[in-house]
């Protein structure tokens, strides 16, 4: 017995080990199971409201990018008409300043004679 006495622990080695009242506040590897199959649930739920979520942004975002489009292609069919008549009164002006300066080189002809 004597050789037996001094391997097992006394009083001062097993303070620092947890008493029973401090173990019952722990959780049972049950509850532990419990709380992460709960977390997982929880988890699984809030994946699906983002996505949800997530689709709707996406669907906003594309009907932002439609209404866009369809104003630059409203502004492009502007600007190709306005262009297109600049052009034509360019070559009107062109045609008009034309017309002047051969009847201005015709008065000189004549004025000359």
């Amino acid at each position: 017995m004597e050789q037996i006495l001094p391997t097992l622990a006394t009083k001062e080695d097993l303070k620092p080990l947890a008493t029973k009242e401090e173990l019952k506040a722990l959780a049972t590897k049950e509850e532990l199971r419990e709380a992460v199959a709960e977390l997982a649930t929880r988890l699984r739920e809030e994946g699906e409201r983002s996505r949800r979520y997530m689709k709707i942004l996406i669907e906003d975002v594309k009907d932002s990018i439609a209404l866009y489009a369809e104003r630059l292609t409203a502004v492009d069919e502007r600007d190709a008409k306005q262009h297109a008549e600049s052009v034509e009164a360019d070559e009107a002006l062109d045609r008009r300043v034309t017309a002047l300066e051969a009847a201005s080189r015709r008065r000189r002809r004549q004025g000359g004679r």
